[in-house]
């Protein structure tokens, strides 16, 4: 493995993955700034703007204030709603996305007084240095979704200092340390899982609950390992998707993401349509680990991140460069 890493992960990803933990650690250091409103509009795209849906998905454990509102687009049109009384946070690591630089315009003609603008570099910092609007560098982590956990600790610690968020900073440091611990044996597993996943298309089947987690490892298997992968939720994929495994015209399968603490009808049911598509899917039930949500979700965005990172490896890809993306934005210039 150790050869096969050295010939396609030209630019150690792997280390990048490594240091998840320490992104946020980092960022919870660093972020300094506040925000006025709890009435928030974001703007951002891609792997920019996932880490404010897995925020959102512990806004219970967190005990956000209870008039936090958190409204993103992920478009070129402002919202309707949105308005002076709204703060706006305008995220995009390159700096230069077209559909957030319109947002970012339209936000201004709007009279948003309080504007948060996160990148790094490009437009976004020439704009943020020219209209004096409070500003935040993303460190160098190659590709935006490998800068979600500095971009997740940032927003966080920006509800946190505006008293809109209730962060129990010393916990989540420690369970960072866990992590970080428990890397090697995540990577054991992740190579395991990678095998399994040999010719086949990843499904990333969960709960509501967990869906942003759900819908972030099913990014990385595209970017990462190049291939298409899909995900949904139980108990709704019940009522409709799954039918599509009567007759599914490929291989593939299924990576059921099962919180030990979630409803037990919804545990009942992954059990159930494992059992009724066996002979149709193969199907891999992960059980998340960790002593809150936190862990839990932490721990599982590494594994999926690591998954996808050794099954780009596997089918020796590069897991870093995203050629369509770049060749897609140059042919929309």
């Amino acid at each position: 493995m150790k050869n096969k890493k050295q010939n396609f992960d030209s630019e150690n990803i792997f280390a990048i993955i490594q240091d998840l933990p320490n992104q946020l650690i980092d960022s919870f250091a660093s972020t300094k700034i506040k925000i006025k409103s709890p009435k928030i509009f974001v703007g951002a795209m891609g792997g920019s703007a996932f880490p404010v849906d897995l925020l959102t998905t512990l806004f219970t454990e967190w005990n956000a204030c209870e008039n936090l509102k958190i409204t993103i687009a992920r478009d070129y049109q402002l919202p309707k709603e949105i308005d002076s009384s709204y703060s706006g946070i305008f995220i995009s690591y390159s700096g230069n996305t077209e559909e957030t630089l319109a947002l970012l315009k339209q936000a201004q003609k709007k009279k948003l007084q309080d504007l948060i603008l996160i990148s790094h570099g490009g437009e976004i910092a020439k704009i943020a240095k020219d209209k004096g609007y409070s500003y935040l560098n993303i460190p160098d982590y190659q590709q935006p979704r490998f800068s979600f956990g500095y971009i997740l600790g940032s927003l966080a610690k920006i509800l946190c200092n505006s008293k809109m968020l209730d962060l129990p900073e010393n916990k989540i440091t420690k369970s960072l340390e866990k992590i970080k611990k428990d890397f090697a044996s995540v990577d054991v597993i992740s190579q395991e899982l990678a095998s399994q996943l040999k010719n086949r298309l990843p499904l990333i089947y969960t709960t509501e609950k967990w869906r942003h987690v759900a819908k972030v490892i099913k990014i990385f298997f595209n970017e990462n390992a190049k291939i298409p992968a899909f995900y949904n939720v139980f108990p709704e994929m019940n009522h409709n998707e799954m039918v599509g495994f009567e007759n599914p015209g490929a291989e593939f399968a299924a990576l059921l993401l099962n919180d030990p603490a979630d409803y037990p009808q919804n545990q009942k049911r992954m059990s159930i349509f494992s059992q009724i598509t066996k002979n149709k899917i193969k199907n891999i039930l992960i059980q998340m680990s960790g002593n809150d949500d936190f862990e839990k979700m932490f721990n599982i965005l590494e594994l999926g991140l690591l998954t996808a990172y050794h099954h780009a490896i596997n089918r020796q890809i590069n897991p870093a460069p995203v050629k369509m993306v770049e060749n897609f934005k140059e042919l929309m210039k």
